[in-house]
């Protein structure tokens, strides 16, 4: 009876339950086996990494056998690492009601479209496995600065139980349209810059509230220099080709959690063999780390080594300036204390858009 009205109140709230979610487990892994957790990152997604010898993996149920044959001596912390918030959300609709469904996402695009049609417009670049639309706003002015504007890509929920990235995302593009007329730095901003914006990457986990794009990872998906036919998702794909087109300057996706801020490589510990480009990400993240204190670096020496990441792929194919930022300390926190985790990010990506006129 319990589960029913759970499942009452997830629907009342227009969030999708799905029949079987996929679940994960959370382990612990303290070691200094270099050589172990490089075949744990492989196989398997290590989401924190604490001091030097320390990390938390994601470990799906029908694959803990084959974990424990690589780690034997992890711990398990949870058995099912997401019970928390979804029986959070279940259970309290003033919780769930401070997070954006997928739905009012599309009407708060299609209100800023309407609200601002000068500076917003509305774009598709394809669509999921699903069937569902993906598209991005475009912020922009008729003033052009110096030129032709700098494309920035801005993007959240690549995995679909990152909800707090979303919020982030909404909360500073709410911002940044309301203060076009009353701010001149955000003014500034809009007249120098075109900013695309994709609030929901993974639109078939969001909805389901479920991590995977039908059971891939979104953020392994990509191809990379060491497996460069690497098959994506069809929601990656579609980003994928946007980016081909486009040719993004820079782009910023949002994770959680962590607090970091992160540059390529992330599929090998090498660093770039570009001294210029390292040095620029490591200037530019060190600016932009400097006001909320996030631990910047390349991902793979950052965290661990990730393989088909998002911003290696879009560094390596298009030489975008793509950072990865892992936001605030839980993937879904409570809504009270989504402004604090918007205060974090927001001199960040304020910080970021600025780099590219300033």
């Amino acid at each position: 009876m319990k589960r029913i009205r759970a499942l009452a109140a997830l629907l009342t709230l227009g969030i999708a339950v799905p029949a079987a979610a996929q679940t994960f487990s959370l382990y612990k892994i303290q070691t200094e086996d270099l050589k172990q957790i490089q075949s744990v990152s492989k196989n398997y997604e290590i989401v924190s990494h604490e001091g030097k010898n320390l990390f938390h993996v994601y470990v799906p149920h029908e694959k803990e056998t084959d974990f424990k044959s690589i780690a034997p001596t992890s711990e398990l912390l949870l058995p099912d690492a997401d019970s928390d918030w979804r029986e959070t959300f279940a259970k309290n609709a003033e919780f769930a009601s401070g997070y954006h469904t997928w739905q009012s996402i599309q009407d708060y695009m299609n209100n800023a479209a309407q609200t601002y049609p000068e500076l917003v417009s509305i774009n598709s670049y394809g669509a999921s496995q699903q069937g569902y639309k993906l598209s991005y706003l475009r912020i922009s002015s008729s003033k052009t600065g110096n030129g032709v504007k700098p494309k920035i890509f801005l993007d959240a929920a690549t995995h679909g139980d990152e909800l707090i990235s979303t919020e982030v995302l909404l909360t500073l593009v709410d911002e940044l349209l309301k203060g076009y007329g009353t701010d001149n730095r955000l003014k500034q901003m809009i007249d120098k810059t075109d900013i695309y914006v994709a609030f929901v990457v993974n639109p078939d986990g969001y909805v389901k509230q479920q991590r995977y794009d039908n059971g891939v990872d979104p953020n392994r998906s990509y191809p990379w220099p060491g497996d460069p036919n690497h098959k994506p998702t069809a929601s990656i794909q579609a980003l994928m080709n946007l980016f081909a087109s486009e040719k993004f300057t820079g782009s910023i996706t949002l994770h959680a959690y962590g607090r970091l801020l992160m540059y390529p490589w992330a599929y090998t510990e090498e660093p770039l063999s570009n001294e210029t480009d390292r040095a620029n990400f490591e200037t530019l993240t060190n600016k932009l780390s400097a006001e909320n204190g996030y631990t910047h670096g390349p991902i793979a020496t950052t965290i661990y080594v990730a393989e088909g990441s998002s911003a290696d792929y879009y560094y390596w194919k298009f030489h975008t300036e793509a950072l990865a930022v892992e936001l605030s300390t839980n993937k879904v926190p409570s809504p009270s204390k989504i402004p604090a985790v918007v205060n974090e990010a927001r001199e960040m990506v304020w910080g970021f858009i600025e780099h590219y006129y300033q």
